[in-house]
């Protein structure tokens, strides 16, 4: 929304705002504009990250140092020349307002495809979800940071790398000498054919400019360290089971430099994920579900079929200690003799979510963003 038109929802919400008060430094909001992210932290933890979408190009979101203002459950839109838009389906405002400048705030929208865009006029849009959950966490006089940063070093992995987001703004900031000499500083060995190739994709779309190999399942990093044995990739075990929050375990485990890795094949090419391998950029991009049960990561994905998620009956089972067999007469699997309602895709044997919970006694916790659902016996 434009920002007279901010202004004027400020005056309206003045019988919300209790002046500044002396709410905890220990939370924290940094919002960086080129990467449609904000992330939340209570002291230096950092807690959740959301994606937003930010002011266009004309009418671009402030930077600085700022701090929550006011608050407002289901504010009414007041758009210039223009009736006021009450709380609803039409109110592009959403359920939640996060004023943290006159003009400006973070609130959520009515056209969730915006969000990873720059469709404002200035404020910061979250999907309704995300702002409700934003709004209880944070007070008035939270700290809200809002950056400018294209260019991110990540040191943290095991293998520093450079993650470079598009110069939404034209600001300039992309330079390629520059990105050469950061990468140059930070000891990032790229050859000169690949890096050529990144190079050309920087301001269309986020690069990662990383020495050898790294995997992302559904467009999510998860570890930059891979060695190739024998042409085969195998992939950092403990960075796996950081990144999924469970327990790998591998029939053919590889060490190398006294680290752990699992071999790729082993986990992935099951006919279950869709790969796709970038050699001239050197990334495996995964597509997919994965599974865990009681904490252990399955080497086995789930199908989805009419926006229906279809679990494989076999590995679940097994991890659980139950005996799976398909009877070739009456084409039924069976549990432990227990006949199970399945569908046959592929020669495997598959449930829905709400069948196999009822069969094996489970109750499960399902993460979309990073694609996994875990299961958990009762």
């Amino acid at each position: 929304m434009k920002k007279a038109v901010c202004l004027t929802l400020i005056i309206a919400l003045l019988f919300t705002f209790t002046g500044i008060s002396h709410a905890s430094t220990a939370k924290k909001i940094i919002l960086n504009i080129p990467a449609f992210s904000l992330e939340y932290y209570e002291g230096e933890t950092l807690v959740k990250t959301y994606q937003v979408a930010v002011g266009r190009s004309t009418s671009q979101t402030p930077t600085g140092d700022f701090q929550v203002i006011n608050k407002l459950k289901h504010p009414t839109w007041f758009p210039k020349g223009r009736q006021p838009v009450p709380p609803g389906p039409s109110n592009p405002l959403g359920t939640r307002w996060i004023g943290f400048k006159n003009g400006y705030g973070i609130h959520g929208n009515n056209n969730p495809s915006v969000i990873g865009t720059m469709a404002s006029a200035g404020c910061v849009r979250l999907h309704n979800e995300d702002v409700e959950e934003l709004y209880e966490k944070v007070a008035i006089g939270t700290p809200v940071k809002i950056i400018y940063q294209t260019q991110i070093l990540e040191k943290n992995s095991i293998k520093p790398y450079l993650k470079v987001y598009p110069d939404i703004y034209n600001f300039g900031v992309n330079k390629k000498e520059t990105i050469v000499a950061k990468l140059s500083e930070s000891n990032i060995l790229i050859p000169q054919q690949k890096l050529d190739v990144l190079l050309s994709k920087v301001n269309r779309e986020p690069v990662i400019f990383n020495q050898g190999y790294f995997i992302t399942f559904n467009n999510r990093l998860v570890t930059n360290d891979i060695v190739i044995i024998d042409e085969i990739f195998y992939i950092n075990k403990g960075e796996m089971e950081r990144y999924f929050g469970a327990v790998c375990k591998s029939d053919l485990p590889a060490v190398v430099n006294k680290g752990e890795y699992i071999s790729f094949e082993e986990l992935f090419t099951n006919g279950q994920f869709d790969i796709k391998i970038n050699r001239d950029e050197e990334i495996i991009h995964v597509t997919g579900i994965l599974i865990a049960v009681n904490g252990q990561l399955l080497k086995a994905g789930c199908l989805k079929e009419n926006n229906t998620i279809l679990i494989p009956v076999r590995p679940v089972a097994e991890a659980l200690g139950w005996t799976v067999f398909w009877n070739n007469e009456t084409r039924t699997a069976f549990a432990n003799d227990i006949p199970l309602k399945t569908v046959l895709i592929n020669s495997r044997s598959y449930m829905t979510l709400e069948d196999i919970c009822s069969t094996f006694s489970l109750s499960f916790g399902k993460d979309d963003t990073k694609g996994i659902i875990n299961f958990y016996s009762r």
